[in-house]
């Protein structure tokens, strides 16, 4: 298996691209290829560069920027570079439209005059220039596959580089990156790091736990062996079929060891118990598979069809996800049966007698009503927080301030621009060309109405351009700052500027190459995914009410069509669990060949999550990437606690002839123990998680710990008295007593 399936991990290649999470067929994908395949693409690395103290419009400062923007031009996969010093200004000098970079060291020039015209510069004060003049940022747009490591990796390389000299050379400069490869970047660390680091501490908190509990350290390492078998079979899968590892799929391997680990867990644990009660290995590995098999087969189904629900989402990674997760539980499934049985009764077994579980779990039985009736009011005071959850994202606080990129995006919103863009294509005609006095003035009022609308850090338009050089043709006069009203006038302006630009700049990031159209840039401050989504709304309102027929448009954004994904996700995930439950309620009703079983089945299985979301609907509220998949995650060990205390209780009563008490006792006294540590070493596992400084995981692993927490409580004080209560009305005798045929069904210890 390793031959065959290792290469395959191996073979696993990182994927950080937004763009993965889109459908290549899907409309908002091929709208935005097709916009940067128009104009320029989005890829760029950004030198955010803050003066310690004063502004930037210092000698030494503006010749530090004026030398890595030459610098930048030098670089592999650079295709265009924007700057403080390389801005283009245009000026009338001897009666010629000049137009050259705002600042060049070997020229003579006043600072005091540059620093007043950037100042006043729309173009420059919230894009590449802080309000302040403290902060300014260079803007490297690259030619690059931000899939392909090894490009992102030459391109950080460079990039780490240039700010070290910088910092060293200039100590009165604070040098920070910036942009999409650099967030690419840093989310394929993210990754990598939690693989590194939590996993091997989530395994040895897992080996302490089990060796704890089981005392046993061949069985523990039995049981790990099962997990890394499972996930390298799997993962393997993966690699071979070339599916690209993102966030996502980095839950692959955390849900299958949750599954693993149940699954083993009561393997092992109903056979230590039988051969403390004298039974032989054979017959002891014999009797656990009888009374696991089924348990086991029903959890492995059902753990694959709440993963396969995750097919119902439009988004490649999701749907691997739900693939991925769904074989590795049959994996599980099929060595925990196949394999480890042989292997665990090769195990010298400790002289110790096996302990029985809990003796606080015997409240549910001897108080049923009381405790019911307690965790009924604890379910009902927490759902009534259910209301103050959302579905919302935001996505630049994915990373805590521990990450360079939280910082330098905290810096940039601040004191410099915003951190999130929408685009908009411009539509010319024949009717109403781009050189049009009536196509600019609708350009000039949105950006006017844009500016004014919450959020907005920038709004850069065509007409901008236009009306400077309006300006600079009266004599630099602010009175001719507006469009003018003759289009052959405003042809020749047009053609006049692109004939004085210096060498290597042009205006193909916001006019393309036929001049049938322009691009519109806004730039957001910090926002949320509905605010994004709010602010694209209610823009395409303003252009259905206001712009030409003919130049009807509406935003291009990879960002927004991100957001609106992460929340259509959220509600095909939700949907999809309760389609999980549902199903997962039919297979129950077969199986156990009770149809009320069945049905409370589905109670006991969505209170969890139920008390999860009111729990996090107190503690914060926001529905996003990583929360939507939580009850999907946990579902195969809440199905497995309820499975493996409802197949134990049939047993009793069919089998056995137990009474309902009797049987409740039994399904406490074969499972208790297995659900007790199968929670505590899930509980500490994912509760690492909790600590981490990438959010999603974070939230993750507090919401599964919470929820498998929960699943236990649930189960043991509120779903089996319930059972038992109900199986009471048959039976004649409700007093507690020993189950029949057995004097060893509570050894001591």
């Amino acid at each position: 298996m390793l031959l065959a399936f290792f290469p395959g991990v191996l073979a696993l290649k990182p994927n950080a691209d937004t763009r993965i999470f889109f459908d290549e067929k899907s409309t908002e994908y091929q709208e935005v290829v097709a916009l940067e395949e128009e104009f320029t693409a989005n890829n760029a690395i950004m030198f955010v560069i803050k003066q310690d103290q004063g502004d930037v419009f210092v000698q030494s400062t503006l010749t530090t920027i004026h030398q890595l923007t030459e610098t930048l031009w030098t670089k592999s996969h650079v295709r265009k570079v924007d700057s403080l010093t390389h801005f283009n200004r245009t000026q009338i000098i001897d009666d010629t439209l000049d137009t050259d970079a705002l600042f060049n060291p070997e020229n003579p020039i006043d600072l005091s005059e540059i620093k007043r015209y950037a100042a006043s510069e729309s173009r420059l004060i919230h894009s590449i220039l802080g309000e302040d003049l403290g902060v300014t940022a260079i803007v490297a747009t690259l030619d690059i596959n931000r899939s392909d490591r090894v490009q992102v990796a030459e391109v950080m390389q460079w990039a780490n580089q240039l700010t070290a000299e910088i910092t060293t050379k200039h100590p009165e400069l604070s040098v920070h990156l910036a942009g999409t490869v650099v967030y690419s970047n840093t989310i394929n660390q993210a990754t990598k790091n939690e693989f590194s680091t939590k996993i091997p501490i989530v395994l040895c908190l897992m080996i302490i736990v089990l060796t704890i509990i089981l005392r046993n350290i061949g069985m523990v390492l039995a049981t790990l062996y099962v997990i890394v078998m499972t996930n390298i079979v799997t993962l393997g899968i993966a690699g071979w079929m070339g599916v690209p590892i993102t966030p996502i799929i980095a839950f692959v391997p955390l849900s299958l060891f949750a599954i693993v680990l149940a699954d083993a867990v009561h393997l092992i644990t109903a056979y230590l118990y039988h051969t403390s009660n004298n039974l032989s290995r054979n017959d002891a590995i014999k009797q656990s598979l009888a009374e696991n098999f089924q348990p086991m087969l029903i959890t492995s189904i059902t753990t694959a069809i709440g993963f396969l629900c995750l097919n119902l989402s439009d988004s490649p990674p999701y749907q691997y996800l739900g693939n991925l997760a769904a074989s590795g539980s049959i994996i599980a499934f099929a060595l925990t049966v196949f394999w480890l049985p042989h292997w665990i009764t090769l195990f010298k077994l400790s002289s110790t007698p096996h302990a029985k579980p809990p003796a606080f779990f015997l409240i549910a039985l001897n108080k049923p009503y009381l405790s019911m009736l307690t965790i009924t009011g604890f379910i009902l005071v927490i759902a009534t927080q259910l209301p103050n959850n959302f579905l919302d994202d935001r996505i630049d606080t994915y990373f805590d301030d521990t990450w360079e990129v939280k910082r330098t995006n905290t810096l940039m919103n601040e004191r410099l621009t915003g951190v999130h863009r929408l685009e908009y294509r411009a539509n010319g005609s024949d009717k109403i060309p781009i050189t049009s006095p009536t196509y600019l003035n609708a350009l000039s009022d949105f950006r006017q109405w844009a500016m004014k609308q919450p959020n907005v850090a920038h709004v850069s338009s065509f007409d901008q351009v236009i009306k400077t050089i309006s300006q600079q043709m009266h004599d630099n006069d602010e009175n001719y700052y507006h469009i003018p009203n003759q289009q052959d006038l405003i042809s020749q302006y047009f053609l006049l500027y692109e004939l004085s630009l210096p060498f290597g700049s042009n205006l193909d990031h916001i006019v393309n190459f036929d001049k049938t159209a322009t691009r519109i840039k806004v730039i957001l401050y910090s926002s949320s995914s509905r605010e994004m989504l709010a602010f694209e709304k209610d823009s395409e309102v303003w252009i259905q009410d206001n712009w030409p027929a003919d130049m009807q448009t509406h935003a291009v954004s990879l960002e927004t069509a991100f957001s609106a994904l992460n929340i259509e996700n959220s509600r095909s995930l939700i949907s999809g669990t309760f389609l999980g439950f549902i199903l997962i309620a039919l297979i129950l009703c077969f199986a156990l060949r009770s149809i009320p079983l069945g049905i409370l089945s589905i109670f006991a299985n969505m209170v969890p999550a139920i008390v999860a979301f009111g729990i996090w609907g107190f503690k914060d509220g926001q529905v996003g990437l990583a929360v939507s998949i939580v009850t999907v995650i946990t579902l195969g060990i809440v199905v497995d606690d309820t499975i493996h205390l409802l197949s134990k209780y049939q047993r009793a009563r069919r089998n056995l002839g137990y009474t309902a008490r009797e049987s409740a006792l039994y399904a406490l006294n074969t499972t208790g123990k297995a659900l007790l540590t199968t929670t505590v070493v899930l509980v500490a596992c994912f509760g690492t998680l909790a600590f981490s400084h990438f959010k999603p995981n974070a939230d993750l692993g507090f919401l599964c710990a919470v929820t498998l927490a929960i699943a236990l409580i649930v189960d043991i004080f509120l779903f089996l008295p319930l059972v038992m209560l109900l199986g009471q009305r048959k039976d004649s005798s409700a007093k507690l007593v020993i189950p029949r045929g057995s004097q060893r069904e509570y050894p001591a210890e």
